[in-house]
């Protein structure tokens, strides 16, 4: 401690008039201590925190599927992801159809970006689809919703 300050503090007399003085003579380490602490801190936190999943499912199709058929396709694949060990809370779905141009543009953007996990399209139209994704070497499955069958297509590892 610098004599100057140590004069000074035998100066003061009660206990609050002698921390403001130190908070006051040592302000910078006082400020350096909390940014390193706060700094510390959050690079804690950041890597021990726990993960969390979130899977999701993009249905595409040429023009808007009906109620019916979402609602369907929604507990078909729910199901295939229950089987999966996929909790149902970490799983979303969303339906992309062709006929907006902005869903497509967000889908696309999405999928390149490796945020769409999973990607159900009609079987009929197989050919088209992995034309348009480049996906052909990917594991895909077969599902069936009423008397339509629906192509599963996983494009990014989400275990």
């Amino acid at each position: 401690m610098k004599p100057i300050i140590k004069k000074t503090l035998q100066q003061k007399k009660t206990f609050p008039e002698k921390a403001r003085y130190l908070a006051y003579a040592y302000k910078e380490w006082l400020i350096a201590g909390i940014v390193i602490i706060a700094v510390g801190g959050s690079l804690i936190y950041s890597v021990t925190r726990p993960k969390e999943e979130v899977v999701t499912a993009a249905v595409v199709s040429e023009s808007a599927l009906d109620q019916d058929t979402q609602n369907g396709l929604t507990i078909v694949v729910s199901q295939w992801a229950e089987a999966q060990h996929i909790a149902a809370d970490t799983l979303t779905i969303n339906f992309v159809s062709y006929d907006e141009p902005a869903a497509v543009q967000a889908f696309t953007t999405r999928l390149a970006a490796g945020a769409i996990q999973i990607v159900v399209y009609p079987a009929a139209e197989n050919q088209t689809w992995q034309d348009r994704f480049g996906s052909q070497d990917l594991a895909t499955e077969e599902l069936s919703v009423g008397e339509a069958d629906y192509t599963l297509q996983i494009t990014n590892r989400f275990d």
